[in-house]
């Protein structure tokens, strides 16, 4: 099958229901954005802060010998 057969037949199908979806404040969802937004290169505190009503920000505390941290300053600097 070829690219423009998959398009047609992409188009022919109706696209499937989104996947159930767990509310940000289920402890689970919570935990594993932390998790999966660790650093590499140091023990970086990850936590999951609402800033305001419905809108949360991941603050990620690196050390600071981090490669990954200094390259950030570099960039931000530059």
């Amino acid at each position: 099958m070829n690219r423009a057969q998959r398009r047609a037949a992409a188009r022919n199908h109706p696209t499937p229901p989104p996947k159930e979806s767990r509310p940000l404040t289920d402890p689970a969802t919570l935990a594993l954005i932390c998790r999966l937004s660790e650093c590499p290169d140091c023990c970086a505190d990850t936590e999951l802060v609402q800033s305001t009503p419905g809108v949360h920000v991941l603050e990620v505390r690196h050390d600071d010998t981090c490669p990954t941290y200094r390259r950030m300053q570099g960039d931000h600097h530059a």
